[in-house]
């Protein structure tokens, strides 16, 4: 009988202090199973190793390039249906199952465009087929925000397809063109009944949780592998208040912030406030008060609606139109031409600080005899040209410009309240 899927870790100095331990280790495990009947093949084994420090660069080079031990020297290694890496990076795993994902998809073929298949059928499908060989068993694992978007746009991608033409809106612009616009991507996890992928890990995590929280004394080597300290860790997991050290190992610091979480749910708001902190006392209390906790909620109130009552109004965004004299003595502007590009540069920049205003500029020339003009056409600014009607100008501020820089770089502060009412009773000439 031969031992299978079994895992050991080294704390070594260097490649010849690893291929001694690794040659002690199997020495002393055969040992162990010889008195049950059990061996190991060595020769299947298959190893990764990962220095820091001085002269890290040249031990991983001989770690890796010299047949040092048995089985050989992997960066990758699947180990239990996971790919593990020598660094510790989940890329190859997310690499892998987005793969995995998109060969699912396209084994059904047409079926995603296909017309006779109802939309809630075609939803079923993709998160049982599709979806969850993407997600499946990621919440034993600690993922960067990054690896998260990269799950996300996946689905995103995928998943709009699956709307077969609804993840767009249709405008008819006036001027009879059809204008598409992607909807936002909130409504395309409604319409999958989804959630993203952290918020999805979250509550299987914390479901996991809680059956381990419901019998605690089944769980020890779990509770002690998280929230132990191991003998090659330089300070606890826990401080003396029983609370998550920092620098703690990350499984522990993202079991708090999954606690942490649940004050967002109306269930969780009394546990986490008499936690005080020490997120561990989930295994000690009553049971009866972690049970009444739905963590599901936490996916329900990404996908809520929030009805507004009879009446109310959202608050419209009135333009505020901001008269500013711009006196130009660059020797350069000597045309209304130019002056027109030198303003639309101050345009430009200034749409950029306020998008909600529309601006009216005043170019008061040193070589030509230009009235105060104010050029008002907000649509103009898109493309950076300054055009529209004239209208009476009221100066609220002067500036100086010696140079198309300094004109753009120049903060444009907005009117009081009380020039803005005097500029609104300016009749139009």
């Amino acid at each position: 009988m031969i031992s299978d899927d079994v895992c050991k870790k080294h704390i070594i100095a260097d490649p010849d202090d690893m291929a001694f331990r690794s040659g002690l280790s199997n020495c002393l495990f055969d040992a162990f199973l010889s008195k049950i009947g059990i061996a190991q093949n060595a020769d299947k084994q298959v190893h990764h190793v990962l220095f820091r420090g001085t002269g890290s660069n040249s031990f991983m080079r001989t770690a890796y390039s010299q047949n040092l031990l048995a089985g050989g020297m992997h960066r990758t290694i699947k180990y239990l249906g996971a790919i593990s890496h020598f660094a510790g990076s989940n890329a190859p795993e997310i690499t892998a199952r987005i793969q995995a994902a998109r060969g699912a998809w396209c084994s059904y073929g047409k079926l995603w465009s296909s017309p006779k298949v109802a939309s809630r059928p075609l939803v079923t499908i993709f998160k049982s087929g599709v979806y969850s060989h993407a997600v499946s068993g990621l919440e034993a694992r600690v993922l960067t925000q990054s690896e998260l978007d990269r799950l996300d746009r996946f689905v995103f991608s995928k998943g709009r397809k699956v709307m077969r033409g609804d993840a767009c809106a249709k405008i008819l612009s006036e001027d009879g063109t059809m204008e598409y616009h992607a909807i936002p991507s909130k409504k395309v996890w409604r319409f999958l009944q989804l959630v993203p992928t952290s918020i999805e890990l979250r509550v299987r995590r914390l479901k996991h949780w809680q059956s381990v929280a419901r019998c605690p004394h089944r769980h020890v080597q779990l509770l002690a592998s998280v929230f132990g300290q191991f003998s090659f860790e330089a300070s606890p997991t826990l401080d003396a208040q029983g609370r998550i050290a920092v620098g703690s190992n990350p499984w522990a610091m993202q079991f708090e912030r999954d606690i942490r979480a649940l004050q967002d749910v109306d269930d969780g708001i009394n546990l986490v406030h008499d936690f005080a902190g020490s997120c561990l006392r989930v295994f000690t209390d009553p049971p009866e008060q972690r049970a009444a906790i739905d963590c599901t909620a936490l996916r329900r109130q990404y996908l809520s609606v929030a009805i507004p009552p009879p009446g109310f109004q959202d608050d419209v965004s009135l333009p505020l139109m901001l008269y500013l004299r711009l006196i130009c003595v660059s020797p350069a502007i000597a045309s209304l031409v130019t002056a027109e590009e030198h303003m639309a540069e101050l345009l430009w920049r200034a749409r950029l600080q306020s998008a909600t205003c529309a601006l009216g500029v005043a170019a008061l020339l040193p070589t030509k005899d230009v009235p105060n003009s104010t050029y008002t056409d907000p649509s103009s600014m898109d493309d950076a040209k300054v055009k529209g009607a004239l209208q009476s100008m009221r100066s609220n501020l002067s500036v100086t410009c010696h140079s198309l820089l300094q004109c753009i770089t120049t903060h444009v502060d907005g009117p009081t309240p009380a020039q803005a009412v005097a500029q609104n009773a300016v009749p139009p000439e």
